[in-house]
């Protein structure tokens, strides 16, 4: 199915990712816990999204995420 904005997969991956990374520099200069968290899960789905659309792309199956 098209991208109805006109972007590609990969773009659309690398906007995702690029996203969730602006939401993590958001949550580190947040005060407030609660929004810092929120904050953070957002650009974990962000990331989820991105992941997902790769493998879609590549057909790999996913990778476990190591905790730490």
């Amino acid at each position: 199915m098209p991208d109805p904005g006109g972007m590609g997969d990969r773009q659309l991956i690398e906007r995702w990712r690029a996203r969730a990374e602006e939401v993590r520099v958001n949550a580190e200069q947040t005060k407030d816990p609660s929004a810092r968290q929120t904050l953070l899960r957002i650009a974990e789905q962000y990331d989820l999204l991105a992941d997902s659309a790769e493998r879609r792309l590549t057909g790999s199956q996913p990778t476990p995420k190591l905790s730490g």
